[in-house]
C-alpha cells in the first residue's frame, strides 16, 4: 500500500498483505458532469483506498475500464453515468474486459 502519513507520528496500520478488491465503476464519474470519466488517482476514494489505488498498474487498469466505458458510449449512444447504473451496460463492460484479457476480481468480475 502507497500511504503516506498525513500527521507527525503516523504509522500505517495496515499489513503487507496482498489483497484483490475492484473499484466500482461510479468512482470514476464525478457528480453532476455527464460524459467525463476520472481514470487516474484523481477517482473518488477514501484516504486508505486511495493509498492502495494510485500504484501504476491500478491506473492502468482504470485507464482500460474508462476506455471500454467510453467506446461502448460512444457506439450505444449513452452515458457512463447510465452505464453504472445498467446491470445489462455494466455486465457489457465486464464481458468486454474479460475479452482483452482484464483480471477478474474475487467474484470473477473484472
Amino acid at each position: 500500500i502507497d500511504i503516506h502519513p498525513y500527521v507527525p507520528g503516523w504509522t500505517t496500520p495496515f499489513a503487507a498483505v496482498r489483497h484483490v478488491y475492484t473499484i466500482p465503476l461510479r468512482a470514476l464519474i464525478p457528480v453532476g458532469v455527464e460524459n467525463l470519466q476520472v481514470a487516474s488517482r484523481s477517482f473518488s476514494a477514501t484516504s486508505e483506498a486511495a493509498g492502495s489505488a494510485r500504484v501504476i498498474p491500478t491506473n492502468m487498469a482504470l485507464g482500460q475500464a474508462a476506455g471500454v466505458v467510453a467506446a461502448l458510449c460512444a457506439r450505444r449512444g449513452c452515458t457512463p453515468t447510465q452505464v453504472a447504473s445498467s446491470a445489462g451496460l455494466l455486465g457489457e463492460v465486464h464481458r468486454l474486459l474479460r475479452a482483452q484479457g482484464a483480471l477478474g476480481g474475487p467474484d470473477g468480475t473484472p
